[in-house]
């Protein structure tokens, strides 16, 4: 939603964490780009890559587009901390450079998490994810998620989180 209950830019930060991969980063950008609901930037962590791209400072709609160049490897979850380090935005959503969102998956996620919580109450979203292998596309959750504890849900009842359909408050 442009405009309307959102404003023109929602108030999120989407952190890509990258290495060695620019072509399977852009799909990435491209799938952030094509929101219906348009973040305030997104923040892609070079985790140290090989090869050198460069990307402009703006994507979609005006979205702000950064990149940070690390000079080691660190992996992906330092550098998703560094992002949210880096961000400016409330909300937090991560986007792995290999995956890509449908279209309106920062709507119905904003529309899910409702107001913004006490800074000392922790609230984290996820949602399913579609898994492929060539033309075989498969629910990477076959049942949902009924608000047991997480580690009941992963543990006992199979339940598969991807670091790309998690949001959060930045605090």
């Amino acid at each position: 939603v442009r405009g309307g209950d959102f404003g023109d830019v929602c108030d999120v930060s989407v952190i890509i964490p990258h290495y060695n991969s620019p072509d399977l980063l852009w799909v990435a950008i491209e799938s952030v780009s094509g929101q219906t609901v348009v973040p305030r930037e997104v923040i892609v962590i070079d985790d140290a890559s090989g090869l050198q791209f460069d990307l402009p400072g703006h994507c979609g709609d005006g979205i702000a587009l950064r990149l940070i160049r690390e000079t080691v490897n660190r992996g992906a979850a330092w550098c998703r901390n560094k992002g949210i380090e880096e961000a400016t935005g409330d909300l937090i959503a991560f986007l792995d450079a290999d995956d890509r969102w449908l279209p309106n998956k920062l709507e119905r996620c904003i529309a899910a998490f409702g107001p913004k919580p006490p800074e000392n109450e922790v609230k984290v979203l996820f949602s399913n994810v579609m898994l492929t292998d060539g033309s075989q596309r498969i629910p990477g959750n076959r049942s949902p998620y009924d608000g047991q504890p997480m580690l009941d849900f992963i543990l006992l009842d199979g339940g598969y989180i991807q670091t790309s359909s998690i949001m959060m408050w930045r605090h």
